[in-house]
């Protein structure tokens, strides 16, 4: 088995144990997905299957079954085929999937129109992805149907479930493992941003910015872990920017969103430093602002709070903020009341992370918002959006500023996963300005 393997399986065992006796799981990796007539995009497993397989090629399906208390994991997948891998390189093949990644058994992808439906037959009860992955549904409905008519019509399965709900409370809550392939994603993702301030300077455009952390990214083995933003000047103020193609401009800000994915994991870290190294006096006060409602958010990020407490912290702060230096104006019970911070700051302080970057995980239990746990992860990002036509003051306008760091929960302080990334506003110009 390879190294770590066992967490797998485990995983697999404890799934297990939340489903019903004589049931089965079964579910589907990602497709290979075209890019551009015969050229496809680079290929990356389900999250949910990887979490419980680690398996990473395509054209595979999971089955566990637990019947009479007994558990087992069977895994479709391709044959090696020695044709196909002289083009496209090595494939597990059933024999080395049993053997590596810890199945009870592995059986040829080809087969499993034959072989599903003999072991469905005496199962009652099946769990499947009714998400992302529905498209096996029609496939379950075959398999299911091609035994009620054999004469073992009886012992087709009657109940089916989604199986999301389970799979996904288990990935809300990191293990050791996991925990230490985030660690490596922010280290890598902090170094890149690090790189990138180093080499900013007026005259680049956006996307030559860009290139230096993404090559940071893959200098350590990463890769991106989404779709970067690198907003200049009022391009900060959009919140999913992603043309990246302006030119940088003396005096402005940059506003830089970026995370890679090392091991499966994502890291999402946000910084903002002027181009020519020196803050302005108001873009100073918007940094120190949105600084501040980071600091506070992130301290609420314990067991004991509700994820919806750092959100409410970096309100209080903002919209407080917001109202002395004057782009709010009234009582300040009163704007809290209204949300009239969302003009300026109009997305929520965080989200799960995890193997996305929007991580599974339900946010309320029946309305509520849930109780942080020991092992959750979840970005803390405030930020201040001035657009060009806001009817903030001139000297205000086109400056957006966030800041986001990746936390982890625990039961004593919060642990910042992405704290080598410079964020202190003398930190940042001393970077930049003795690069």
């Amino acid at each position: 088995m390879i190294k770590n393997s066992e967490i797998f399986l485990q995983r697999r065992e404890r799934l297990a144990k939340k489903i019903k006796d004589d049931s089965c799981i079964i579910l589907g990796t990602n497709p290979l997905q075209a890019r551009s007539k015969d050229t496809d995009f680079t290929f990356r497993p389900d999250s949910d299957f990887y979490y419980l397989t680690g398996y990473k090629s395509p054209y595979a399906v999971l089955m566990i079954i637990k019947s009479k208390g007994v558990f087992k994991s069977i895994l479709f997948c391709e044959e090696r085929d020695a044709f196909k891998e002289m083009w496209d390189g090595a494939i597990v093949g059933t024999k080395r999937a049993k053997t590596i990644y810890g199945f009870s058994n592995a059986i040829d992808i080809k087969s499993i129109d034959k072989e599903m439906p003999k072991l469905l037959a005496g199962l009652r009860h099946v769990y499947f992805s009714m998400g992302s992955l529905s498209k096996l549904m029609p496939r379950i409905s075959e398999w299911n149907e091609r035994v009620s008519r054999t004469r073992y019509q009886s012992l087709s399965p009657r109940e089916f479930s989604d199986v999301d709900p389970l799979t996904h409370e288990m990935r809300i809550i990191k293990d050791a493992y996991e925990i230490a392939s985030m660690q490596k994603s922010a280290d890598i993702a902090a170094q890149a941003h690090i790189n990138a301030m180093k080499h900013c300077q007026p005259g680049m455009y956006e996307y030559q910015l860009e290139a230096e952390f993404l090559y940071e990214f893959k200098k350590y083995g990463a890769t991106a872990s989404y779709n970067s933003i690198v907003g200049s000047g009022s391009n900060a103020c959009i919140l999913h920017y992603r043309e990246n193609n302006c030119k940088l401009k003396s005096g402005d800000l940059v506003l830089i969103d970026a995370g890679c994915e090392y091991d499966m994991y994502a890291s999402d870290i946000t910084r903002t430093f002027p181009v020519s190294g020196i803050f302005s006096k108001y873009q100073r006060e918007i940094y120190e602002l949105v600084y501040e409602a980071n600091t506070v958010a992130i301290k609420k990020v314990v067991v004991g709070n509700v994820w919806s407490d750092p959100h409410e912290a970096a309100v209080k702060v903002i919209t407080k903020g917001l109202k002395e230096i004057g782009l709010l104006k009234g009582p300040l019970a009163k704007l809290l009341k209204q949300g009239a911070h969302s003009e300026f700051f109009m997305h929520k302080t965080g989200h799960w992370l995890g193997l996305d970057v929007h991580d599974v995980g339900e946010y309320f239990d029946k309305g509520t918002p849930r109780p942080f746990k020991q092992g959750m992860v979840t970005t803390i990002e405030p930020g201040i959006y001035i657009n060009k036509t806001s009817s903030a003051p001139k000297v205000f306008r086109g400056i957006g500023v966030r800041l986001e760091d990746d936390v982890l929960v625990t039961r004593s302080s919060p642990q910042v996963l992405s704290h080598l990334a410079p964020i202190l506003l003398s930190e940042v110009e001393s970077l930049i300005n003795t690069s």
